[in-house]
């Protein structure tokens, strides 16, 4: 089966600054953006990310803008644009560590991941083994406040453990 990953700009700048930009754009899943969420971005990461022609960048015309505008207003324009794009490619997932996205997708029953998915992937796909993906983690912890600290850590154990 192959994955077809819709990602979110918070997705885009933990692997930057783990610097596994590269390694998760280099997998051979099919990866999706909005143009909204690269100008999320600093100017030069928005340009590395480009400059790998295997990330899709969905543009929108007028009038798909107002159907992405109709979405609830608890989300920015960035955030719009991917909910609209996760939901009209078939078997799509959302990368997103933010809570109310996650949320919207399981009422939509669109299946939707964070980081530790992420670095599970990459495991998976032998680019990183697991004790490496736990110091990630842990990094990421330090720098991202806004990670579930328990799910992480209990993540990072689980890693450990199989190292």
């Amino acid at each position: 089966m192959t994955i077809i990953a819709v990602t979110d700009a918070n997705i885009f700048i933990d692997l930057i600054a783990l610097n596994l930009i590269e390694s998760f754009l280099s997998l051979e899943i099919t990866i999706w953006t909005t143009e909204e969420v690269l100008m999320e971005l600093y100017p030069q990461d928005k340009e590395d990310i480009i400059a790998f022609k295997t990330l899709n960048v969905e543009q929108f015309d007028k009038n798909t803008r107002g159907k992405i505008e109709g979405l609830s207003n608890h989300f920015s324009p960035a955030d719009k644009s991917l909910l609209y794009l996760v939901s009209q490619l078939d078997e799509a997932i959302l990368l997103s560590g933010e809570k109310r996205m996650r949320s919207w997708c399981k009422k939509q029953n669109i299946e939707v991941h964070g980081i530790i998915w992420v670095l599970q992937l990459l495991i998976d796909h032998k680019t990183i083994i697991t004790h490496q993906a736990a110091d990630y983690l842990t990094t990421l912890l330090t720098i991202n406040n806004w990670l579930p600290a328990k799910t992480c850590l209990d993540q990072i154990e689980k890693w450990k453990s199989t190292s």
